[in-house]
């Protein structure tokens, strides 16, 4: 607030926060340069990529919290909460799904036949 007029509007703060969740979401794949080809093969970016969807529902979610029947403080609370649980537990599966048979297996054939 500029001696009482309001300099941006909510809506327009609210479409600049999710440009910037999206932007960063579209920036993984960039900012990994390796040579996997499945989530399973690098389990923190697909982790990255999961708490910024999460990150993008919940802050909607916030953003029309009148249309949930909670209070304020436990709805802002969930909202960066959510995709922190999200992403670690999103970490925790594929790096559990990492030390099976398929993974070997695709290791395997990648020692063998990298791409290009």
């Amino acid at each position: 607030m500029l001696g009482g007029n309001i300099l941006l509007g909510n809506e327009f703060l609210g479409i600049l926060a999710h440009g910037v969740i999206f932007a960063a979401i579209g920036l993984v794949p960039f900012l990994n340069k390796g040579s996997a080809r499945r989530p399973v093969e690098q389990p923190f970016w697909a982790a990255v990529g999961v708490t910024g969807v999460i990150l993008s529902f919940t802050l909607a979610a916030l953003a029309i919290q009148n249309f949930f029947p909670i209070s304020l403080d436990l709805l802002f609370t969930l909202t960066f909460t959510l995709p922190l649980a999200g992403g670690i537990i999103a970490y925790a599966v594929l790096k559990t799904m990492r030390e099976g048979y398929m993974y070997d297996l695709n290791r395997r054939y990648y020692m063998l036949r990298p791409p290009r």
